[in-house]
């Protein structure tokens, strides 16, 4: 009777506080909404859905959820039981929410405002016990193993899959199909799909963290083998990002909470689907540099520097902001001039290799830099603008689709690094100014694109040295409020991506297979002219052409024709015009040969 007695008192004494009340209202209100949601989850956006609503239902579900909190705590007497179960179907529920109304960048805004203020209750005086919960170092590192291995797994097999359903286009995927292929048999970055002509891909971009990659390519030479290592690289990272909170001092709690950042971080995963890219192998190699960085390690530092600047001739641009923060925050200026003169003549070289192979770097992506009808363009004249005209520069940036992008990239990490008392730490912001959003080609500022990965890193590493220097209790709700919005962003965007592959897989994988076969009966020394999605699936192929030709006319007649009927063939068959003829065709792709070459034309 006594222990009954302590029991009831302890129940009285939880929900004579105000502030549990609501809560437990607020929780019972949620678990209602979730029940109704499965109701009329295709219209719950549109004032139509009020028609939909079981009321019945709802106010039985919520009374049933009142009453089961109630009897919980009953039995437990534990006043965490409300806060939990709160904080637990918020997320649920913003989950479900905005996996139905996908990539709407301000309704998941709203979303992860009203999550924020309930975790920002729950953590008031650490209502939900984490500060109590033991963690060792041991369970925080496999935890960061687990969820490493959850991400490779899960973007490299969407990934795989988008390429099996003829899905993934050369441009940017046939590309380095074809070019892997090509060095494992020369050990030369040739395509012929990049250009529509046999050329080395270092004339368009000097990448020679490829031959990194190649020896893994050799093992099992497939295309769906650069998607893996790709995932596990963007993936990889969060290896990274242990190290560095825990060298900053971050608790094993903590430090699992920034990994997981990382990996929800939207940009990280929904960009695993676009393609294959250089790009994506910055993420990781910024983020050890960082780390010997902060470690004071020279010989780490120098050769993770080295291996970014080795992924792309722009990657310059992230060892600059490195080698500024070293000078301004470490006050290390040897090291840090050493580091930027090395990075500037890397930049350099790269630059000049480009030129001798191709036609010179992509200056282009900031032309609306050069002043109309001047002789003057280049990077020089990119500075002299922004220097002479800052009116221009801020004009440029602040736009709404670049500032939805800065929402996407800095949400997951709730603008922190904008908090850092020492204003050095901005420096490692600066790449994304440069090499996301002052050009306005579309695809620098979009974040399901390759152009992220270093920025992400950096943003990752200034938000880590920022959350480092908050206090405890702040650290604790400032990592959860990061780790709930950078999760309802991702789950935004990328579970339906992923979903539409693997629903297309088992619609048509039976088709794409037929196609496979189809193709392999084409000679293996033939040249050939196809659409971008067909030509993928020729990466062994060495005479492999685009139609339509994205950097040319349309001049070449190959002696096949590959025709990928999904996509508004209708130019195709008005260019081949009557100097072909179809000889084969299964589900979306037809073959045609040119007349004097089919043997029964």
């Amino acid at each position: 009777m006594d222990k009954l007695r302590k029991k009831a008192a302890e129940f009285v004494d939880i929900f004579k506080q105000s502030g549990y009340v609501v809560a437990a209202v607020v929780t019972a209100f949620i678990i209602a909404s979730i029940f109704g949601l499965f109701d009329f989850n295709k219209i719950f956006a549109d004032a139509e859905s009020i028609k939909f609503i079981n009321l019945p239902v709802f106010i039985a579900v919520f009374a049933a959820s009142l009453v089961y909190l109630a009897v919980l705590c009953f039995a437990t007497g534990k006043k965490s039981v409300i806060p939990i179960f709160l904080v637990a179907s918020a997320l649920v529920f913003s989950i479900m929410l905005v996996t139905i109304y996908t990539k709407q960048l301000f309704f998941d805004l709203g979303v992860i405002f009203i999550d924020c203020l309930i975790i920002r209750w729950a953590l008031d005086g650490d209502k939900l016990g984490i500060g109590r919960l033991k963690f060792s170092k041991r369970v925080s590192f496999w935890l960061t193993v687990f969820f490493f291995a959850v991400f490779s797994v899960t973007m490299a097999s969407a990934s795989a899959i988008r390429y099996k359903i003829y899905g993934a286009p050369s441009f940017d995927f046939g590309i380095f199909a074809q070019m892997f292929e090509n060095m494992r048999h020369t050990g030369l970055p040739l395509t012929t799909v990049e250009r529509n002509k046999v050329l080395s891909h270092f004339g368009v971009h000097f990448s020679p963290i490829f031959y990194l990659v190649l020896p893994f390519y050799m093992i099992y030479p497939h295309p769906e083998t650069i998607l893996v290592i790709q995932a596990v690289a963007v993936a990889s990272g969060v290896f990274a990002v242990y190290k560095i909170t825990d060298h900053i001092g971050y608790s094993p709690k903590c430090t699992l909470a920034f990994s997981l950042i990382y990996l929800l971080m939207p940009s990280m995963s929904v960009g695993c689907f676009c393609d294959f890219h250089e790009n994506k192998f910055l993420s990781v190699m910024i983020l050890w540099t960082v780390y010997f960085m902060l470690r004071g390690k020279t010989a780490g530092l120098f050769i993770f520097s080295l291996l970014t600047l080795s992924v792309k001739e722009d990657a310059a641009i992230y060892v600059f902001a490195i080698a500024l923060y070293i000078i301004l925050a470490q006050k290390d200026k040897l090291k840090g001039v050493l580091l930027f003169v090395m990075a500037f003549v890397y930049f350099l070289v790269a630059v000049k290799v480009v030129d001798i192979l191709g036609n010179g770097v992509m200056t282009t992506r900031l032309e609306n830099y050069w002043a109309p009808g001047s002789d003057e363009k280049g990077f020089a004249q990119v500075i002299k603008t922004c220097v002479g005209n800052m009116g221009y520069l801020i004009g440029q940036v602040f736009v709404e689709e670049k500032l939805k992008f800065v929402l996407w990239m800095l949400l997951p990490v709730m603008f922190t690094p904008f908090l850092n008392k020492k204003i050095s730490t901005l420096v490692l912001l600066v790449p994304m100014l440069v090499i996301n959003l002052m050009p306005n080609y579309v695809y620098q500022y979009n974040f399901e694109f390759q152009y992220t990965y270093g920025s992400g890193a950096l943003i990752i590493a200034a938000a880590a040295l920022t959350v480092a220097e908050f206090k405890p209790e702040t650290k604790r709700t400032v990592l959860a409020c990061c780790v709930t919005a950078a999760t309802v962003l991702t789950m935004s965007v990328t579970p339906a991506r992923a979903a539409g592959y693997y629903k297309s897989y088992g619609l048509d994988i039976k088709t794409c297979r037929q196609v496979d076969e189809m193709l392999e009966k084409i000679p293996k020394d033939a040249d050939i002219l196809s659409n971008t999605f067909i030509a993928s699936h020729l990466y062994n192929y060495e005479n492999v052409y685009i139609f339509p030709n994205y950097n040319g006319p349309n001049t070449m007649k190959c002696t096949y024709a590959l025709v990928d009927t999904r996509y508004e063939p209708e130019l195709f068959y008005e260019y081949m015009g009557d100097d072909y003829v179809l000889t084969d065709s299964t589900g979306f792709c037809e073959v045609y040969m040119r007349k004097e070459a089919a043997p029964n034309a």
